[in-house]
């Protein structure tokens, strides 16, 4: 069985609002979809490693003290996907630069 590993999170401001991000029409996986922000888990790199190097990658952001919320596990044909769900509010003091 092969098993795709991805940490995402989710990023709140004070008030309450989440930042989403919404995939192109023309996006590889999960094309015009709103999603969080996050992705593949590396071997041998820890999910909240992998959600560091992810939010650097897609919007120049360092996630500072993650919260593990929520871990999923669904069977999608034969590939077991797990997904680590943290969240972490907005550090004011940093800028948002979509990268990709």
């Amino acid at each position: 069985m092969k098993t795709r590993t991805v940490a995402v999170l989710v990023l709140f401001t004070p008030e309450k609002k989440i930042l989403l991000q919404h995939r192109s029409a023309d996006a590889p996986v999960n094309p015009n979809v709103w999603g969080l922000f996050g992705g593949h888990v590396e071997e041998n790199e820890s999910p909240e490693d992998a959600l560091k190097r992810e939010m650097q990658e897609e919007i120049a952001y360092s996630v500072r003290t993650p919260q593990l919320l929520k871990t999923y596990e669904n069977m999608e044909g034969e590939v077991l996907f797990r997904e680590y769900v943290f969240a972490e509010e907005y550090d004011t003091a940093q800028s948002i630069v979509l990268q990709e």
